[in-house]
């Protein structure tokens, strides 16, 4: 979409997303936002979420998100598979990045510790299951962190 816009020009309507600059857009909250956006806000686009008894549209996931005693177990250097969907193909880009349980939650400390992606695995999955592997697309360069 919006291909023959000149980058940063008016008719460029994408120029202000994150995944024009990974890393450096501002974060609302390090962990996340129930529904990417705040209630009372008109706008961010068709948001589909469900208050439930643990969240309700805007919490911020660092102040909402409980301790749990059940917590995964990875061992450092290990591949685990992890997964993630998307709603209207706003897919955009990602990192995973972890914080020490005793530390602030914030986006510093999420950026000190990024993980590597195993990239040997990528699959779409359907909801029956299907697994359709792709070749993953990375980009290394000009992403914050490194």
């Amino acid at each position: 979409m919006n291909v023959r816009a000149v980058d940063g020009s008016v008719e460029d309507s994408y120029r202000f997303n994150p995944w024009r600059a990974p890393g450096y857009a501002p974060v609302v909250d390090a962990c996340g936002q129930a529904g990417g956006r705040y209630g009372m806000c008109p706008i961010g686009g068709d948001s589909v979420f469900t208050n439930t008894s643990m969240a309700k549209l805007g919490d911020l996931g660092s102040q909402v998100l409980p301790q749990t005693r059940n917590k995964a177990r990875w061992a450092a250097g290990s591949s685990v598979e992890v997964a993630w969907g998307i709603r209207y193909n706003h897919g955009g880009g990602y990192q995973y990045r972890l914080c020490p349980a005793n530390e602030p939650l914030t986006e510093e400390c999420f950026q000190k510790m990024p993980l590597e992606f195993d990239r040997t695995k990528q699959a779409l999955v359907w909801n029956n299951g299907t697994r359709y592997p792709i070749k993953g697309v990375y980009v290394d360069t000009g992403v914050k962190p490194a």
